[in-house]
């Protein structure tokens, strides 16, 4: 598998497939076979709708469909909700190259953070206090020299000053991985973290478990971060994410077909056959899957996929993650004198006084295990219950902060979840298997990322498939 892109390559393959358009060797070959398309994409997330834009950029005539009644995938600005918050990605990191080329390809503005930095009073133990109190608390539990450590900052005091790995791409390598590739908790149990500090350590975190997380995961996001520390700052597209997405939908030529759920591909040696929920059945030469795992993994793929891929795409976790949006109509932390945001080791982990451009509002975010009520409950009973433990926990926002709106990621029919994590022995058994080619069909999405993670990496994995597509006509 080709696991880092090569542009100057790109670009030649490029030229090579304008050339065999412009000669016929591409233009009119899904009409004349009877086909729809020369490629179907499959899923409009930001990873499906660059796919996309690069095979029409390279000539071939592209078919997008997507399950959803919108496009965007896990981007999702809610354009009509108190300050449009983002119920999905929506940083854009100093070391976004391709996601800061599309947006100045289309214009887009950029802004730096708004507001004052996320300051947060601890809830712990069901006490509520200022972080400055946390050293002397009864509630603290911690021992030694991790005792005066607020909670929020305890796992990056436990990981080494640098990660270990070598390069970004280095957490496939087998070496790398026999090495690192365990049970994130049985590493911070060699640092000394007792069952006190991995209940904290736990707060936040994707799974529903820490041991459920593998160290290389941690490892790899520290190792990005590291890369792009000195590079800059973060930034957010004016009007929200979601005008990066609208924009490449407009930029496409081809068709694109809203409330197709996929549900079989078959691949032979003259192409592909996707069939759709209702039996509408839609022919290529190629498809690109940017589906996330989560949804592949309920597609019936004809032949079936290798052994090894099949158990990546039906085992590779996948974050669990509810947003909820609460209008702010007067300063609660002015009344009680506490710090505006709220880090819990209770029900509601990470409560965030927000601010964006359309104004301030508070984020509860419910990852991990503190999730599984909002999986298990109707979002009208997940947003009572969040809206009687804020009052209950800090009773100045009683008739200050309002019931808004929520996004539950776990429960959405084709999503199924957030991101993709990979849990202890996964690098090891897996690899890059759920990138891998399979017969006519080529693997794209977040998941299958190498280099970059998040928005990035979605794009670098675009990339990676349509290089792929690219070499099979050149």
């Amino acid at each position: 598998m080709r696991t880092a892109m090569n542009r100057r390559q790109l670009l030649r393959l490029f030229g090579a497939t304008a050339a065999l358009s412009a000669g016929g060797g591409l233009a009119g070959c899904a009409a004349r076979g009877g086909k729809d398309a020369d490629v179907i994409v499959l899923g409009a997330g930001i990873s499906g709708l660059y796919s996309a834009m690069l095979l029409e950029e390279a000539g071939f005539r592209v078919l997008v469909v997507e399950a959803d009644q919108r496009t965007g995938g896990r981007i999702f600005t809610l354009d009509t909700v108190d300050g449009r918050p983002e119920a999905g990605g929506f940083e854009v990191g100093p070391m976004y190259a391709r996601v800061l080329a599309q947006v100045e390809r289309f214009g887009l503005g950029l802004h730096g953070w708004l507001g004052d930095s996320i300051r947060y009073a601890l809830h712990v133990g069901d006490q509520l206090m200022p972080a400055s109190a946390w050293s002397a608390a009864e509630q603290n539990r911690l021992a030694g020299e991790f005792r005066a450590r607020p909670p929020f900052t305890l796992a990056g005091a436990m990981l080494p000053e640098h990660s270990p790995l070598p390069g970004l791409e280095s957490w496939l390598e087998p070496e790398v991985a026999r090495q690192w590739d365990r049970p994130y908790g049985d590493y911070l149990r060699e640092q000394g973290a007792d069952e006190a500090a991995l209940a904290l350590l736990s707060v936040g975190l994707p799974a529903d478990h820490i041991d459920q997380m593998s160290l290389m995961w941690i490892l790899r996001q520290q190792k990005v971060r590291e890369f792009s520390r000195d590079a800059g700052r973060l930034q957010f597209i004016d009007g929200g994410m979601s005008r990066l997405v609208d924009a490449m939908q407009g930029s496409l030529h081809g068709d694109l077909e809203l409330g197709c759920p996929v549900e079989a591909i078959e691949s032979t040696a003259q192409g592909v056959e996707v069939r759709c929920a209702g039996g509408r059945r839609l022919r290529a030469d190629f498809a690109v899957s940017s589906l996330p795992l989560t949804s592949l993994r309920r597609i019936a793929v004809h032949p079936g996929l290798p052994a090894r891929q099949r158990a990546a795409v039906d085992n590779i976790p996948y974050g669990h993650g509810t947003s909820v949006f609460l209008p702010v109509r007067e300063p609660y932390w002015e009344e009680d004198g506490l710090p505006p945001s709220i880090w819990s080791d209770g029900m509601l982990p990470r409560v965030m006084k927000w601010q964006s451009q359309e104004g301030e509002y508070l984020w509860v975010y419910l990852s991990g295990i503190a999730n599984e009520f909002c999986r298990n409950n109707s979002d009208d009973v997940v947003l009572e219950k969040v809206m009687a433990e804020l009052y209950r926990i800090r009773p100045s926002m009683v008739g200050r902060v309002e019931p808004g709106a929520i996004m539950c990621w776990s429960k959405h029919p084709w999503l199924h979840g957030t991101f993709a994590y990979r849990g202890p022995g996964d690098v090891q058994r897996y690899g890059a298997a759920a990138a891998e080619p399979h017969g006519r069909v080529h693997f794209a999405g977040e998941h299958t990322s190498v280099l970059s993670m998040g928005l990035e990496g979605a794009m670098e994995s675009a990339e990676r498939a349509v290089f792929e597509v690219l070499e099979r006509v050149s």
